[in-house]
């Protein structure tokens, strides 16, 4: 019996520092990547409906926000491992970004915002913070500013 709750222990012990890899299929266990795995969401996108989650992302990824925030959604547009360009959907009233951005010329109604690993960027009344990636996911939290 001890022994066994020795192999236990020994076995949650290597698993603490999970990272993921392209050749582990972003699986635990990989460590090729500097990305921390697993973000406090993992992939659950709808977590981030009350702008308040930690999310693994990948290109195309699309984050519904409730109405409250004046953007409806946010897609990803690019990654890299410094930084995430979203593309902010649907914004109602006036919006108030810090960040680089910029507006889609071909939609009135869309705004690109990029969040770097070492600067958070903000939409009304969201903070936006990469916490690491590479070039096919990453970790984005979103919190309210209070």
């Amino acid at each position: 019996m001890r022994a066994l709750l020795s192999s236990a222990l020994l076995v949650a012990a290597s698993l603490g520092g999970c990272t993921f890899s392209d050749e582990d299929g972003g699986r635990p266990g990989g460590s090729s990547s500097s990305s921390p795995l697993p973000a406090a969401d993992g992939t659950d996108l709808g977590a981030c409906t009350d702008a308040e989650c930690e999310v693994e992302v990948r290109e195309n990824d699309r984050l519904s926000l409730d109405a409250r925030w004046r953007v409806a959604a946010m897609s990803v547009e690019y990654l890299s491992e410094e930084k995430i360009t979203l593309k902010l959907d649907r914004v109602s009233g006036s919006l108030e970004l810090e960040g680089d951005s910029e507006p889609d010329p071909s939609n009135f109604d869309a705004v690109y915002l990029s969040v770097t690993a070492g600067r958070q960027g903000r939409v009304n009344d969201i903070e936006l913070r990469m916490i690491g990636g590479d070039s096919k996911r990453a970790i984005l939290v979103l919190k309210p500013v209070t």
